[in-house]
């Protein structure tokens, strides 16, 4: 629960956010352009480029295409889900306005 709270707190809404997916302690924020306009080229490589930023603020988290997986361990506690979307979020505000 607070995984899901956390997500849509920081996520829902935020521009460049597609979608924000869960299913117990398995989760994933997909990032792209708004509808009606042209994908991001592929070479920009999004979601690459936001879990390399998230790696300066202490999170090793795994990309798929554009979207982030989180699976975090099953003994994660609260603290430790406020670190990892704090930091999720820190980088993904870090790349995304530098995008076209």
């Amino acid at each position: 629960q607070v995984l899901g709270r956390g997500l849509l707190e920081r996520f829902s809404g935020l521009p460049r956010v597609r979608a924000v997916r869960q299913l117990g302690l398995a989760a994933a924020v997909d990032f792209g352009v708004p509808a009606g306009r042209a994908p991001w080229p592929v070479d920009d490589r999004v979601g690459y480029r936001i879990s390399l930023a998230a790696r300066r603020h202490g999170l090793l988290i795994r990309p798929l295409g554009d979207s982030i997986l989180i699976v975090p361990p099953i003994v994660i506690t609260p603290a430790e889900v406020d670190h990892l979307l704090g930091a999720l979020h820190a980088a993904a505000t870090e790349v995304l306005p530098a995008l076209r």
